[in-house]
């Protein structure tokens, strides 16, 4: 693919890690945009390899697996390099603690979903929040959201589900992969969420892709922040950024914490 006349920074993104969690990100892609959209011309070029041959990310963080996912996840970014790709991203927040791996090898820069959502929370929320982060266990073993909000605010707290919780969520966000959403999972999710506000969560970081497609904005009680919202609201910017003509991007007025502060 040529690159976009009008565009000099085009996404890559790394798909498939989940495939139904990919669609729900491209789908953003478009759902934000089209609050300004008038025709087709008005959304944004992206390349999509959705790959989901990519080994299991948290099989292989907690040693349970020696098939390492780099490999494949390098593979992908650099066929999206070749098609015009100018920066990545990964609709997968465990795949982020091979982050800067990923951007060395393939030669591009990769927007950190993690650290993004972290900067939104202390931008939205204050810097002496206290989130709660549902995700999954390689995640929340690497501790890659606190290390995420650590370089932001030594002030907001990360708290996470104790072992056996963890074990339920682990298992939920399995079933969505292999069921999709169903009662079950949404409730476990549900509760999982709850039992993190009666600690004292004010905010619920859904840090797994698989979990927004179950806890929506409408079904939810609680303020969530959906780590795929923030990371397609950054390519957005990033990509219209670079449009040779100026146009308004998003406006303050629907900025995405409109979407997450429910």
């Amino acid at each position: 693919m040529k690159k976009s006349d009008s565009y000099t920074e085009i996404a890559g993104i790394i798909g498939g890690i989940g495939p139904e969690a990919t669609n729900h990100f491209t789908s953003l892609l478009v759902q934000l945009r089209l609050q300004y959209a008038t025709k087709d011309q008005d959304h944004i070029p992206f390349l999509l390899f959705n790959n989901p041959q990519i080994p299991d990310r948290t099989e292989y963080l907690l040693k349970k697996s020696d098939i390492n996912p780099i490999s494949e996840i390098i593979k992908t970014g650099i066929a999206l390099k070749n098609a015009g790709a100018t920066f990545l991203v990964m609709p997968c927040n465990t795949a982020h603690a091979f982050s800067q791996t990923i951007e060395e090898e393939v030669g591009l820069p990769l927007i950190n979903m993690l650290d993004e959502t972290a900067t939104h929370v202390e931008r939205v929320y204050g810097d002496k929040a206290t989130v709660g982060v549902l995700a999954t266990t390689g995640t929340i073993e690497t501790q890659l959201f606190e290390k995420s909000f650590g370089n932001i605010s030594k002030n907001i707290t990360v708290l996470t589900p104790d072992a056996a919780e963890q074990a339920e969520v682990m298992r939920a966000i399995y079933d969505i992969k292999s069921n999709s959403v169903n009662d079950g999972n949404v409730q476990v999710l549900y509760a999982a969420a709850n039992r993190l506000m009666s600690r004292g969560a004010s905010i619920i970081i859904l840090g797994c892709t698989e979990i927004p497609l179950a806890l929506k904005a409408e079904k939810c009680k609680f303020f969530r922040v959906d780590t795929l919202e923030v990371l397609a609201q950054k390519v957005l910017e990033r990509t219209l950024l670079s449009k040779s003509t100026n146009q308004t991007i998003i406006g303050s007025k629907k900025e995405l914490s409109y979407r997450t502060a429910r």
